[in-house]
């Protein structure tokens, strides 16, 4: 009854936002992305005593994909111009008779994780379906909506993990299971979890979240994205997630290397350039350094040090799994790693900390070199379209997401997955010059 009930709310909610999109008001920065901030989990059944969940954000992109897809003329007309597109619809294709594949001839442990992988295959389809019915190279207020909408989420997960780090608690009305309270260091600590309603995957978020409101906050300068960059960043950090930080430097190395050629394109500034981008590196450098030891005890001692763990984790993929599965192009079946190894080999493990090599090791090679090259695809498809001066984001975005997303076990960690896909699949359809 629950899952009803969501989705006639997915509709309404649609219509809303669709009727202010057409009137140009403010308000539908806020209506679009109210499932994204109510987002509770919605049993759909059981199978084999296990229950089955999906949730609003998934009902919600769905809806708007069916519609796109089967609704709408507009999307009807195939855009052959764009092969790298369709080429990547394609293997996303693949991934999904995979799955069906996996469920007809595996032995699939977790019903639930397999449901959600496969659900979120079709959002990406459904996701690129409704970018192109928007026809954002010609609509560019829907581009600035869906950026601003971004924004606002930026600014209420920020806002919501500086309220649970002070508060120690969630706050999730929707998620009883989630807690602040991490007990993996020395001694327990706190780390906030945002609407993500996990540790990790708040810190991906966040890492996320750097690219895009650096790219908002440097192209447009306003109350907007300044909050939301500048508690973007402190958030990433209250979430301890270590991957994260490390992805926000290379992110911020990324753009200041292309701050630093663009000016000494312009010979008048070659000179202050190079030493304004020297202080700065100078600056992260010497501050690392100061505060070295105090780094080491918060995010390493007190943190934890899980990396041992980690590399015993590749240990046991490459000399048990790949043992017998080398060469399998399905891998051993979606949610299965933990069960497989204890099952054979008596060893209990926690989920892949890897999305390419979860992937790899559940799914086998047909998906892992499916998303391999649609990262590759993506990439490349911002990087020719964008003008110069923002080409610098195809970089950071894409990198930035890649380092986190293969640091924690980001294939649990719907929103900034979504959210990942959302804003690089708007830059491709705004930016592009071919009509749709």
């Amino acid at each position: 009854m629950e899952w009803i009930i969501a989705f006639f709310f997915c509709i309404f909610v649609i219509l809303i936002a669709y009727g202010l999109h057409g009137s140009n008001s403010s308000w539908s920065n806020i209506i679009w992305i109210t499932p994204i901030l109510v987002n509770p989990n919605l049993l759909l059944g059981e199978q084999n005593g296990e229950g089955i969940y999906t949730n609003i954000l998934i009902m919600y992109i769905f809806v708007w994909g069916v519609y796109s897809s089967f609704f709408n003329k507009r999307v009807k007309e195939l855009d052959l111009k764009n092969k790298d597109l369709y080429f990547i619809q394609a293997l996303l294709f693949l991934q999904i008779f995979v799955s069906v594949f996996q469920i007809l001839t595996l032995e699939i442990r977790s019903y639930n994780i397999w449901f959600n992988d496969l659900t979120f295959v079709i959002s990406i389809i459904f996701i690129i379906q409704t970018l192109r019915m928007l026809n954002l190279n010609e609509n560019k207020k829907y581009f600035n909506n869906i950026i601003k909408g971004i924004l606002i989420i930026s600014l209420i997960n920020s806002m919501l993990g500086i309220i649970q780090y002070i508060f120690k608690k969630t706050f999730l009305i929707f998620n009883n299971e989630a807690t602040v309270f991490y007990t993996e260091g020395a001694k327990e600590g706190i780390r906030v979890i945002g609407l993500v309603g996990a540790n990790n995957g708040a810190g991906n978020l966040g890492a996320l979240l750097f690219s895009i409101t650096l790219f908002s906050l440097y192209k447009k300068r306003n109350m907007l994205t300044i909050n939301a960059f500048s508690f973007n960043i402190i958030f990433t950090i209250l979430t301890f997630t270590r991957i994260a930080i490390i992805s926000i430097l290379v992110q911020l190395l990324i753009f200041l290397i292309y701050i630093t050629v663009k000016s000494i394109r312009k010979n008048s500034v070659k000179i202050v350039s190079l030493i304004n981008f020297s202080i700065a590196l100078t600056c992260i450098l010497a501050i690392l350094a100061f505060v070295s030891d105090d780094l080491y005890r918060i995010f390493i001692v007190d943190r934890g040090n899980t990396t041992d763990s980690r590399f015993l984790q590749f240990y046991y993929i490459f000399n048990y799994v790949f043992a017998t599965n080398k060469f399998d192009f399905v891998g051993i079946g979606a949610g299965n790693y933990t069960y497989y190894l204890y099952e054979n080999y008596g060893i209990y493990d926690i989920v892949i900390h890897s999305f390419f090599l979860n992937t790899l090791v559940e799914k086998g090679i047909l998906s892992f070199m499916s998303f391999v090259l649609i990262y590759i695809l993506i990439f490349k498809e911002m990087y020719k379209i964008l003008p110069k001066e923002n080409k610098w984001i195809s970089f950071s975005v894409v990198f930035g997401y890649l380092i986190v997303i293969n640091g924690n076990p980001s294939q649990y960690y719907l929103l900034p997955n979504i959210l990942f896909f959302l804003f690089c699949f708007s830059i491709v359809f705004r930016y592009r010059n071919v009509k749709v």
